[in-house]
Formats: structure tokens, C-alpha cells, sequence
């Protein structure tokens, strides 16, 4: 079995290539030039770039159903082999959707499609997983249950130093991120059950 994710996991390059999991980027673009998550820039550099000039506001497109086809394909999708390919929630992103087609247009593959419904560290606990457990030759059904399992037991929480970024990219209001810079309030997000963020508390 073939474990396919994407770059929502933040899953470090080595752990990728000991494992055999093949990660398919997201798309950057940042001061009119893009670039392929984790591929051609990290996290690092992009932290670095923003730093260095303060009006750079990234962007970021998921993955197209193409793309997934694509690398279903050079996985040996069409020749029966079977793959379980993991993604960021469908809540936050359109990934798991590209997927999900990409694996409905190649009629008789054996494709599983999973909506992890988070993002990040505990999305990359459930992509290492499962990539522990198909090495180890559990089943697809036996996978699919640790994968649930660790859904159920994990929660995401995240804070941001500076809300300027959520208020470019549209995700609260200019007002809003004006208070909150004179208060010096630091919201504390969390992936809610539907897969979505959801304000959990504020830190002063």
C-alpha cells in the first residue's frame, strides 16, 4: 500500500522519505512568484522572507485533481495497487475534494480518500501511522480504524503573534485586528469538530 498526504501535514522531508510517503504540495505564492510548499520553499525561508519585508502577504492554492491523478498514476494506481491518500480537513481546504475526484476518474483503482479533519502535528501523528501500519501489513480497514481513532483522541490548538496576516487574508476585520493589536489580545484557534477553526480563548 502507497501513502499519499499533503503538505498540511507539515511533515519534515526525512520522515516523508522513510516512511515512502509521497507528499503532494501546495501552491505559494508570495511577491509574484510561486513557489511548491516544502518542495522549493520551507517554512523557514518563507518565515524569513515575510520578516525581511514586512508587506508580503502570501497566498496559497490546494493541489488540483490533476495533480493527484498524476501522482496516483506514477504510484501504480492503474496496475492495482492500492493507495490510502490522507488530507488536511475538507473544512479548511478544498484538498481532500481535488482527491477525492482525482481518485472517482480512475474507475477500478483502489484509491481510499481520508479527510483527517485537522491540519498540521496531529495530522502528520495519523499520516506516519498509517505509513507504520501498511509497512507492517495491516489492512486497509485495520488503518482506517487507527486513523479514526487518532481523530477522535487529538485536538489542534494554535496561537498567532500578529493578526495581520488574518486580516489580509480576509478572516477577521480590520477593527478587529486594530483592538486586538491595543489590547494585546492573542487568540488561541482551535479544529473544531466539523474540521474548522474556531476561536477557544484569548491570552493578553
Amino acid at each position: 500500500m502507497k501513502i499519499v498526504t499533503d503538505s498540511g501535514a507539515n511533515l519534515q522531508a526525512q520522515d516523508a522519505q522513510e516512511l515512502g510517503i509521497r507528499v503532494v504540495p501546495f501552491s505559494i505564492t508570495i511577491g509574484g512568484r510561486n513557489y511548491r510548499d516544502i518542495l522549493d520553499l520551507s517554512a523557514e525561508k518563507l518565515y524569513q522572507m515575510m520578516e525581511a519585508q514586512a508587506d508580503l502577504y502570501p497566498t496559497t492554492s490546494q493541489p488540483s485533481a490533476g495533480e493527484f491523478e498524476e501522482v496516483y498514476r506514477e504510484l501504480g494506481a492503474a496496475d492495482g495497487e492500492e493507495i490510502l491518500s490522507i488530507h488536511i480537513s475538507s473544512g479548511l481546504s478544498g484538498t481532500y475534494q481535488s482527491a477525492h475526484l482525482a481518485a472517482q476518474s480512475m474507475p477500478g483503482a483502489k484509491i481510499t480518500v481520508v479527510d483527517t479533519g485537522t491540519l498540521s502535528v496531529p495530522m502528520s501523528w495519523m499520516v506516519k501511522a498509517a505509513a507504520f501500519a501498511a509497512r507492517n501489513g495491516a489492512s486497509p480497514e485495520a488503518i482506517l480504524k487507527i486513523l479514526q481513532n487518532l481523530r477522535t483522541s487529538s485536538e489542534a490548538f494554535f496561537t498567532l503573534t500578529d493578526l495581520k496576516y488574518l486580516r489580509h487574508g480576509g478572516r477577521i476585520s480590520h477593527i478587529k485586528s486594530l483592538m486586538a493589536a491595543i489590547l494585546r489580545i492573542k487568540p488561541i484557534i482551535m479544529v473544531d469538530g466539523d474540521g474548522k477553526y474556531q476561536t477557544s480563548a484569548q491570552e493578553m
